[in-house]
């Protein structure tokens, strides 16, 4: 379908996502692959990471951040691999609610993503619109939630801004739509510099679907 994302199988989110060509890996192979990377054979929108869904005591409270409380927790001790190539040692098996399940694919290659958040398991799918024009997500809770406190972060940017029906990303470089027969309201929260898009699932949410638009 010409629409791409790269999907953070660690906390559950997307990472980055293009249109266009898919990969050029010769960075894998090309000279003995000193490199090491694919580069995305397009403009690629950069999303961020961190887990896609936390359990808070208030809607106010920091969205949880493993990277910076192991950078914390590590001190002096944050040092990278013996050879530099690699992330530091801190970063390696963070302890995590979220866990991974693998994926299985649609007939039409299409993967949906299971993991367990907090004990529950989930289904994430991400499929490109009708339109061409961005990723339409249907996040899934095998049966119905059962607790009152779990939310799930949309969208993390230096802007949000609230429209009829969707949400601006940064300086219009993306744009969430929000489905307006939907009885979840998101709700924009500052962090530091940025600004957080969230949403609180209550419980018996079953699942949630909106739109990703670049």
């Amino acid at each position: 379908e010409h629409v791409h994302y790269a999907y953070d199988l660690e906390w559950q989110n997307l990472l980055s996502v293009w249109r266009g060509g898919y990969l050029d890996a010769s960075g894998i192979w090309h000279q003995r692959g000193g490199i090491q990377q694919v580069v995305p054979l397009g403009a690629a929108l950069e999303l961020g990471s961190g887990p896609s869904l936390a359990v808070l005591e208030s809607a106010h409270d920091d969205w949880p951040n493993p990277e910076a409380a192991a950078r914390k927790a590590a001190g002096e001790d944050f040092i990278s691999d013996d050879n530099g190539s690699g992330p530091p040692t801190a970063l390696i098996n963070l302890p995590s609610p979220l866990t991974s399940q693998g994926y299985t694919l649609a007939p039409n290659g299409q993967p949906t993503f299971h993991f367990t958040a907090y004990g529950i398991a989930v289904e994430d799918r991400w499929n490109v619109s009708p339109e061409h024009d961005g990723l339409v997500r249907t996040l899934t809770f095998t049966q119905p939630l059962p607790r009152d406190d779990l939310y799930l972060l949309l969208a993390k940017e230096s802007h949000i801004s609230a429209q009829s029906g969707y949400y601006i990303l940064g300086d219009r470089k993306a744009y969430l739509d929000w489905p307006a027969d939907s009885n979840l309201i998101p709700e924009i929260h500052a962090d530091g510099a940025d600004q957080e898009l969230r949403v609180r699932l209550p419980a018996g949410t079953q699942s949630i679907t909106y739109r990703l638009i670049w």
